[in-house]
């Protein structure tokens, strides 16, 4: 499926297409930390299973987290960002005598590279994302948006190891630049028109997209990670401890075609070569490898989807269901759904519930009826992140004037492996594995 396509040069290989994107993959110099960056080889297929991303690994927050290291910033006005890849912590001043964009150590802060804000962003400055960063592009490489006036941004694709620029397209503030493991990109974009469209450039390398095609608006999520499996690209959501649940966008890896199974405004959750497709209304559809319809039911709003456990449970505003594979009708049907996050750790179902206050249970799938555990009269954690032993590592504010307070528990047990308190910090955040601290004038890195 192709669209009409223009180009245009601007001195180095650009590209103008449907989507509003102007696609810059430098060929030799460029204007960040390095001047002699070559598009790097691409890396192997992703795994065509479904499943969890990779979690915090099981060696981290094992005793007590202690502050490691300080730095300052003004987050009053949003002047400084951050964000985290697994190389390190991501600062943006966008003023100041630090303007420009930094990487430093997780352990000691020390600083990898530095790119002055004039260098690289002709003096717009850099803005950085914080949840799900680094799993919009594959290790190694960082995304980062640079704002061109109220509706145009230029979305920029980086190398880790010295924030040498290895491509850059221009797009609207809604539209997405992501990439595959193999080293494809996608990019999504509207054009002045609204119509929104799709663009698969085969390597950072690319001169010209290997082809561009329609995309309904809405269809990419914010946590949307792309994935390659079974000859076809799809564009799925990520939950905060890592499991993979609905996915918005299937198209044809050879000509970037819609999968004809896929309806406008419909999700679908993958189960191996099978696929249950989820309508607005929350009626669903299991079809085989073939796209052939097995049955179909109709139930209440469908909010959240996983595959776990040799299991497809499906939760609502409330209501919490077991589908049976075979019919389609519910195996069981219980009420705790709201604010729950599900993820498999070696074939359990873990269960983190944050409506209200926090609580873990794990599950029995056979049953649907977890034991949940509540974590203390705390308010429900800001950040959450499972390690893959199976930990709980949470952070958030505490009660009254205790400020923010960080712990480890064992899911479903009332066994707290720690637990710590800090003063003169507002905020927290999980950022690739690491908790971070933050007020109005600074930040800390905890360890």
């Amino acid at each position: 499926m192709r669209s009409p396509v223009k180009y245009r040069m601007l001195g180095v290989v650009c590209a103008l297409s449907m989507v509003m994107l102007q696609g810059c993959w430098p060929s030799g110099g460029e204007n960040g930390a390095s001047s002699s960056q070559s598009a790097p080889e691409p890396s192997p297929s992703p795994s065509e299973t479904t499943g969890a991303r990779t979690k915090v690994p099981a060696s981290a927050y094992l005793t007590e987290a202690k502050i490691l290291w300080q730095g300052p910033g003004n987050f009053t006005d949003d002047s400084t960002t951050l964000a985290g890849v697994p190389e390190g912590l991501l600062i943006s001043n966008a003023g100041g005598d630090e303007a420009g964009l930094s990487l430093h150590a997780w352990e000691d802060g020390s600083g990898k590279w530095r790119i002055p804000v004039d260098e690289g962003s002709g003096g717009f400055g850099f803005l950085l994302q914080k949840e799900y960063y680094e799993d919009t592009v594959p290790a190694g490489h960082i995304p980062v948006t640079v704002p061109l006036t109220r509706n145009r941004v230029e979305q920029q694709i980086r190398d880790a190891k010295d924030g040498a620029l290895l491509g850059r397209a221009v797009l609207g503030r809604h539209g997405a630049v992501l990439e595959a493991g193999s080293g494809a990109l996608y990019v999504a974009g509207s054009d002045d028109s609204g119509a929104y469209g799709l663009s698969r450039f085969e390597s950072l390398a690319a001169s010209s997209p290997q082809w561009t095609g329609a995309l309904n608006a809405g269809q990419l999520a914010t946590n949307s990670r792309v994935l390659e499996r079974e000859g076809r690209a799809e564009f799925c959501e990520f939950n905060r401890l890592g499991q993979e649940g609905l996915c918005t966008v299937s198209v044809s890896l050879s000509d970037g075609s819609p999968a004809d199974w896929l309806p406008a405004g419909s999700r679908f959750l993958r189960i191996g070569e099978k696929k249950l497709v989820i309508d607005e209304g929350g009626s669903y559809t299991l079809l085989d490898g073939a796209g052939k319809k097995l049955w179909f039911r109709e139930s209440g709003k469908v909010e959240w989807a996983h595959h776990v456990a040799d299991s497809v449970i499906l939760g609502g505003k409330d209501l919490v269901w077991r589908v049976d594979l075979d019919s389609g009708d519910p195996q069981w049907q219980e009420t705790w759904g709201e604010g729950s996050e599900l993820a498999e750790i070696d074939g359990k179902v873990i269960v983190v519930r944050t409506h209200e206050m926090l609580q873990t249970a794990v599950l029995d799938v056979t049953t649907g009826r977890p034991s949940f555990t509540s974590h203390g009269e705390t308010p429900a954690p800001a950040a959450i992140m499972l390690t893959a032993d199976g930990r709980l590592v949470v952070a958030g504010q505490g009660t009254g004037e205790s400020g923010l307070y960080a712990a480890a528990i064992k899911p479903g047990t009332e066994q707290y492996l720690w637990q710590a308190w800090y003063s003169g910090y507002e905020e927290v955040m999980a950022l690739s594995g690491h908790l971070v601290l933050r007020s109005q004038t600074g930040f800390a890195v905890l360890g």
